[in-house]
């Protein structure tokens, strides 16, 4: 949807098809843009807050040793920013794969509209690593200590 607005305004205008679907970008468009990014963001927060549960006791450890528990949580944040960066990377060559296969002309900006979608996702990521990494600060050492 990021091209539609950005780089084939002109060329959908070429054809009667063309017109029809540049009518049809309504507000619905972007709620459904809004939630799918939200629907993924849980799917990260999910992940992330199961990866937690499983490696509780590392990261306990890991304070235990020293380890700050910024740089504990640290581990969390770039693992959602990873997993939104590798989806996006994922999404943003599928879509240009299928943008090349619908249009004959390509906008000059294509590359540059795939980074930034490309790049949405990694956002999303870092925002649904929030919880987990309050979660992994809040991790008690002497109980996992205990618990080995």
């Amino acid at each position: 949807m990021f091209h539609v607005f950005t780089g084939i305004q002109g060329l959908l205008g070429e054809t009667m098809l063309g017109e029809y679907m540049a009518l049809e970008f309504r507000g619905y468009h972007l709620l459904l843009n809004v939630l799918i990014f939200a629907v993924a963001g849980l799917a990260v927060t999910d992940t992330l807050l199961v990866n937690l549960r499983e490696r509780q006791r590392e990261f306990g450890l890991l304070k235990a040793l020293g380890w700050r528990d910024g740089t504990v949580a640290g581990l969390l944040f770039w693992e959602g920013v990873g997993l939104g960066l590798v989806g996006g990377i994922i999404g943003a060559a599928l879509a240009v794969l299928a943008y090349q296969q619908v249009f004959t002309v390509l906008p000059d900006n294509l590359l540059l509209g795939s980074a930034a979608m490309a790049l949405a996702p990694a956002v999303v990521g870092a925002l649904a690593s929030i919880l987990p990494v309050l979660r992994a600060k809040a991790i008690p050492v002497a109980q996992v200590l205990k618990d080995e």
